[in-house]
C-alpha cells in the first residue's frame, strides 16, 4: 500500500511535465508561500511580526516665502530696501552730528567759563593799573608845580621827597591769557559761533599784547630815573617815605617837614624834573592808548560771555 502511495507521488510531477509541454501557454501555479500546517503534537514556534508603522503626523507642505532667494522681487520690494538702507544711513549720520555738536557745546561752555574767569582777572589787573599809572602821574606834576619858578631850598624838603618817590615807582601788568593762547592754539575758538565775540576776543588779544609790549618803555624810564634817586635824596629818608603802610597822619607831618636833600645843585634838579615830566606824559599815553582800550574790550567779551553763556546765573 505504502508502495503504490509512493509510486503515485513520483507520477505527480511527471504528469505535470506532460501537461506542460502539451499546452506551454498555461501558467504554472505558484507554489504557496504560507508555512505548512504544523502536524499535531509539535508546537508552532512564533514567528516575528513585521508592521509597518504609518507616521502619525501628516506629510508637511512646502511654502515659499514671499522673500525666498527664488522668488522674484517686484520693484516696489527694492524701493523699499533702498529707502530702509538710506534711513539707516541717514539717521546715523545725524545721530553722529547731534553727539558731535553736543560735545561741541560742552566744550564751548568749558572754554567759555575759563575765559569768562581770566578775563575777569584781566579787568581788575587793568583797573589798578589804570589807578595807579594816574596817580604817578598827577604826583609827578604836583612835583614840578611845587619847584616851578621857586628855588630848591624855598620848598619844603619833605614835600620834595614825597612826591618824587611816585616817580620811582613801576606798575606792570601780565594778561592771564592762559585759555585765549589754547583757544587759539587749538583752533577751538570756532566753537564759540558768534562772531562778535570772536572779534572781540581778537580785540583784546591784539590791546592786551600792545599794553605788556609798551609796559617795557615805562619800566626803562624808571631805570633811566634811578640816578636822581641817589643823587638827590638821602636814601634812609626816602625809604621812610616809600613805605605802603605810612599812615595819613605821618605822610601829613613829613610833607611840612624840612628834609634835608643830598644836594641843591639847580642843574641837576633841573634835570630830574624834566624826566618826571617825561615819566607823566609816558604814562598818559599809555593809559589812552593801552590801559583803557584793552579794559574796554576785556568788557565786551566779559558782556558777551555772559550772555550768550548765561554765566551770570551760575
Amino acid at each position: 500500500m505504502e508502495q503504490n502511495q509512493n509510486t503515485n507521488e513520483q507520477s505527480q510531477p511527471q504528469a505535470l511535465s506532460t501537461d506542460v509541454k502539451s499546452n506551454p501557454d498555461k501558467t504554472i501555479p505558484e507554489a504557496p508561500t504560507t508555512t505548512p500546517d504544523v502536524t499535531e503534537g509539535t508546537p508552532a514556534t512564533p514567528q516575528p511580526e513585521t508592521q509597518n508603522a504609518k507616521p502619525e503626523t501628516d506629510s508637511m507642505e512646502v511654502h515659499k516665502h514671499p522673500h525666498h532667494v527664488t522668488h522674484p522681487k517686484k520693484w516696489t520690494e527694492y524701493l523699499l530696501e533702498f529707502f530702509m538702507l538710506f534711513l539707516a544711513v541717514f539717521l546715523g549720520f545725524v545721530a553722529e552730528n547731534v553727539r558731535e555738536q553736543i560735545a561741541e557745546e560742552a566744550r564751548a561752555k568749558h572754554y567759555a567759563k575759563s575765559l569768562y574767569r581770566d578775563m575777569i582777572e584781566d579787568s581788575i589787573k587793568l583797573t589798578d593799573a589804570i589807578n595807579i599809572s594816574r596817580d604817578i602821574a598827577l604826583k609827578s606834576d604836583t612835583l614840578r608845580n611845587l619847584c616851578r619858578g621857586k628855588e630848591i631850598k624855598d620848598v619844603p624838603g619833605g614835600a620834595l621827597y614825597y612826591y618824587s618817590r611816585y616817580t620811582f615807582r613801576h606798575w606792570g601788568f601780565q594778561s592771564t591769557n592762559a585759555t585765549l593762547e589754547q583757544l587759539k592754539n587749538s583752533g577751538s575758538l570756532r566753537f564759540f559761533e558768534n562772531y562778535e565775540l570772536e572779534d572781540a576776543i581778537g580785540a583784546y588779544d591784539k590791546s592786551a599784547r600792545w599794553v605788556v609790549s609798551t609796559i617795557q618803555i615805562d619800566f626803562d624810564n624808571v631805570n633811566l630815573g634811578t640816578p636822581y634817586r641817589f643823587q638827590l635824596f638821602d636814601a634812609n629818608i626816602l625809604d621812610s617815605i616809600l613805605s605802603y603802610s605810612a599812615s595819613r597822619n605821618f605822610i601829613n607831618a613829613f610833607i611840612t617837614h624840612q628834609q634835608t636833600l643830598v644836594t641843591y645843585d639847580k642843574q641837576k634838579w633841573t634835570e630830574f624834573l624834566n624826566y618826571t615830566a617825561t615819566r607823566s606824559e609816558g604814562l598818559k599815553g599809555l593809559i589812552a592808548v593801552g590801559y583803557l582800550p584793552a579794559l574796554e574790550n576785556a568788557r565786551k567779551v566779559i558782556a558777551l560771555l555772559k550772555k550768550q553763556y548765561q554765566l551770570d546765573k551760575e
